[in-house]
C-alpha cells in the first residue's frame, strides 16, 4: 500500500490520516512546513502539505531515489546505485542541481553546514558544501585516502588509492596525491590540482614533464 500515515498524537483512530503517494515511498522528511517523501519505483519526490494532507507536488528525479534530508534551505535526494546526489528547491519543486559522490549513494543527512552522504558500495562518505554543490571531504579506507572518479561516458565509478593508474579512452591516468580538497592527478604529461567535485579539465595545472626536465637543469 503506497501510502503516508500521519497519526495524531490521540488515542482516537479517527484523527490519523492517510494520504497517496508514489509507488515504495521509502521514507520521510520534515521541513518545518511540508513533508518530503522520496518513492523508488516512480522516481519520485512527493511534497505533501502538512495542513491540509494534500500532495502539492510530485518531482521526478533522473538519478533515483532512496532517501531525503533538508538543510535548512533545500532538499536534498540520494539515488542509489547512480552516485547522484539531486538537490531540490522547494521555492521552485524542481531539481536544481546534481552533485557526483560515490557508488549506491544509500543514505543522506545535514548538520546545517554540510551534507553527508554514505555511498554503500564504495564503503565511503562524501561531505557536500551546499554553498558550492562540490564534494569537499573524504573517508580513508583502511588507513588510506581513496579518490572516486566517475567516467561519464561509461557510466561507472573508479576507487583509486594514491599512485593508482586508471584509463579513460585513449588516455591514460594516475593518481599522483589525494589531498584534503583537491588531488592530484597526471595526465600524459601534465599533472592536475583536480578540486573535489571538479572535472579535469577544469583543473589547474601543476607541473608539466617538460617543466620537471627544465627545473632540473636538463
Amino acid at each position: 500500500l503506497d501510502v503516508v500515515a500521519f497519526i495524531a498524537p490521540t488515542e482516537d483512530p479517527g484523527g490519523n490520516t492517510i494520504v497517496r503517494v508514489g509507488s515504495s515511498p521509502t521514507g520521510v522528511e520534515f521541513d518545518g512546513v511540508d513533508l518530503w517523501v522520496p518513492t523508488v519505483d516512480f522516481s519520485t519526490v512527493s511534497r505533501i502539505d502538512r495542513v491540509t494532507n494534500i500532495v502539492t507536488a510530485t518531482i521526478t528525479v533522473d538519478g533515483g531515489v532512496k532517501a531525503a534530508a533538508f538543510d535548512g534551505t533545500d532538499i536534498w535526494i540520494v539515488g542509489g546505485r547512480g552516485g547522484i546526489v539531486s538537490r531540490i528547491d522547494p521555492n521552485t519543486n524542481e531539481v536544481a542541481d546534481t552533485v557526483d559522490v560515490g557508488e549506491d549513494a544509500w543514505a543522506v543527512a545535514s548538520d546545517g553546514n554540510s551534507v553527508w552522504v554514505t555511498n554503500r558500495l564504495s564503503n565511503t562518505v562524501s561531505k557536500i558544501d551546499p554553498g558550492t554543490n562540490a564534494v569537499t571531504g573524504i573517508v580513508e579506507v583502511n588507513g588510506r585516502r581513496q579518490v572516486w572518479l566517475r567516467i561519464r561516458t561509461e557510466g561507472k565509478w573508479l576507487r583509486l588509492f594514491e599512485g593508482d593508474t586508471f584509463q579513460v579512452g585513449s588516455m591514460e591516468g594516475k593518481i599522483v596525491q589525494i589531498h584534503l580538497r583537491h588531488v592530484d592527478i597526471l595526465a600524459g604529461d601534465t599533472t592536475y590540482a583536480v578540486r573535489f567535485g571538479q572535472s579535469l579539465h577544469d583543473g589547474q595545472v601543476v607541473q608539466s614533464t617538460d617543466e620537471e626536465v627544465a627545473a632540473a637543469g636538463g
